[in-house]
């Protein structure tokens, strides 16, 4: 009616397009759209509040958000074509691209730093070729290290030029061809995979039968049992792979995932024993494809090794670099939550990813820990000389030993306040599971290692992984501390189920912050968190604790006086 009446009078006001941060809709009258729909409940002096938010986010938006620089998206999609699709996609959406073809292409493919070089400020940064063997491509990273391409955050992951190469070769290969997600043999076997094998997080390996299985049957919509009987084109499909340049490791693991489907067919139709010596027979065939396979890792091992063998080998402070040069931002944003100012999303990712961190690199966790970690464990946290222990109970590695670490003050109010000001956010109960890290769509995060790998990538440092850090300080430890030592930082670190069983009496919180002590010793970066951390934050977050815990225990009482029941002292008096 309005948008009439200002044509009638021969004029349309020119009005400015602002986004509500609430729908993600665009909206002409912010305004109104609030006090009408998405804040219609709230107050006026709340709808001003988010109306500025919108506005900030807006002019934010203006000044970065409209520009891309191509060195950038070079680091980022590494195969041409696709670039170029991307720049022109962006273009056609009034976006600004920096620096385009011809002249920066050459120069960022070119002009790569390589493991150990300085990155200048500004420049695209891409991960070394030893830090991305351990994440090359998701169909052979093991649970613990699966692609998070779901909750991919502001600062994405380099991939390497190989890696783009491969995807691309398989692409026009046909390779990545597959059959329906709701064919019922592909939906029982995922079923298979969850509830009989424990694997949670099985799509990956759905997806890569499936593609094999489209290969061997290149027609037809339901799969026809006569694949086992076609030796001649599993082979095929294997060298196709290794024409497409996949590395060892993901051949491997397609062969391994067939492997499964074929037991999980055997499984289901134990009764017919002719199927089941069919079933049998293709099994050994896959495992005969296997074996050159293994081998060429078993090299491919031996040539990473020798490599690191002739460099210069790291430190437990060269691995803790993170923790120290992202200290000062982590900081400044630990002050904006805890004086109620705003942090953006951005932020608050990165956040998380330091939180991680600090269990990663600072305390050498195994990334399970972090993804089985939930919040009850955290709330059960005990105070012992000094520090803050916490038990993991359940978490998806082979080892039979429970994760513990042992905090400093500062650790400790570092992860409460994530807990406290961004988690309570993020909180659905329908699907975090009660798990402690939650990525920014609420679910539980599924790759803590690729979440410290963008934060390295972010402060443009070599890429320091789990496995990495905890091979340099088993190095170290074993270099230079006592047997007692050694068996005390084994329990620490959850080494292996033998640990587990031969020291499980060892497993106290009093020895935990004994060991934690110890290793804090080879840490490089204790120093900068205690002389850098402020003093005044520290005691509000533990005067907060003991206000907590007092509130706590007046809640109790009054609840056990109106339930009639009586301490020692009043049972006395009443006597």
């Amino acid at each position: 009616m309005a948008h009439q009446t200002e044509k009638r009078n021969g004029k349309e006001k020119d009005r400015r397009i602002g986004h509500c941060l609430l729908c993600q809709k665009p909206q002409e009258v912010l305004s109104a759209h609030l006090a009408r729909v998405c804040m219609k409940d709230s107050t006026k002096e709340e709808r001003e509040a988010e109306l500025k938010r919108a506005k900030k986010s807006t002019k934010s938006w203006t000044r970065q958000g409209r520009n891309w620089d191509y060195r950038q998206i070079c680091s980022i999609v590494m195969d041409r074509a696709s670039r170029m699709a991307l720049v022109r996609h962006l273009e056609e959406r009034d976006f600004f691209i920096s620096y385009k073809p011809e002249e920066a292409d050459g120069v960022v493919l070119e002009q790569q730093p390589g493991p150990g070089a300085a990155v200048a400020k500004g420049e695209p940064t891409v991960a070394s070729g030893t830090a991305m063997d351990a994440v090359e491509d998701s169909p052979w990273s093991d649970h613990d290290e699966e692609n998070d391409a779901s909750e991919a955050p502001t600062y994405q992951e380099a991939a390497s030029a190989s890696w783009g190469r491969a995807r691309c070769n398989m692409q026009q290969t046909g390779l990545y061809e597959k059959f329906n997600s709701d064919n019922p043999l592909l939906v029982e076997f995922k079923k298979y995979l969850v509830n009989h094998m424990e694997v949670p997080n099985c799509q990956q390996e759905v997806d890569n039968v499936s593609r094999m299985l489209r290969y061997i049957q290149p027609t037809g919509e339901e799969i026809d049992m006569d694949f086992l009987r076609k030796g001649t084109e599993a082979k095929d499909y294997i060298e196709s792979l290794k024409g497409a340049k996949l590395l060892p490791p993901t051949i491997l693991n397609y062969i391994n995932n067939m492997i499964h489907f074929v037991q999980f067919l055997a499984t289901r139709n134990i009764d017919d024993m002719e199927f089941y010596t069919r079933c049998d027979s293709y099994i050994s065939l896959l495992h005969t494809l296997r074996k050159p396979v293994s081998k060429a890792i078993n090299k491919v091992t031996c040539k990473t090794r020798y490599q690191r063998f002739l460099g210069s080998p790291k430190s437990v402070r060269d691995c803790q670099k993170l923790l120290s040069v992202a200290k000062n931002d982590m900081l400044r944003i630990f002050a904006n939550l805890q004086e109620g100012r705003f942090v953006g999303s951005d932020e608050k990712t990165l956040y998380r990813y330091y939180c991680e961190a600090i269990l990663i690199l600072g305390h050498f966790q195994r990334p399970a820990a972090l993804q089985g970690m939930t919040v009850s464990e955290w709330l059960n946290k005990t105070h012992v000389n000094g520090r803050v222990c916490v038990a993991v109970g359940q978490h998806k590695t082979s080892s039979m030993e429970i994760a513990t670490f042992a905090l400093t003050t500062e650790e400790s109010a570092f992860i409460d306040a994530y807990y406290l000001y961004i988690r309570s956010g993020l909180v659905h109960e329908s699907v975090d599971g009660g798990r402690f890290f939650l990525g920014a769509n609420g679910r539980p995060i599924r790759s803590p290692t690729h979440d410290v790998g963008r934060l390295h990538i972010h402060y443009k440092l070599p890429n320091v992984t789990s496995q990495e850090i905890r091979g340099v300080v088993e190095t170290e430890v074993s270099r230079t501390f006592s047997e007692e030592q050694k068996g005390r930082v084994a329990h620490y670190v959850s080494h292996s189920t033998p640990v587990a069983n031969v020291h499980d009496s060892m497993k106290t919180p009093e020895a935990i912050v004994a060991t934690a002590n110890v290793l804090s010793s080879l840490a490089g970066y204790r120093s900068v968190c205690e002389t850098t951390f402020p003093k005044y934050l520290v005691i509000c977050y533990m005067f907060c604790e003991l206000i907590f815990s007092f509130v706590s225990f007046l809640k109790f009482r009054r609840a056990s006086r109106r339930d009639g029941w009586q301490g020692p002292e009043e049972s006395q008096g009443s006597q």
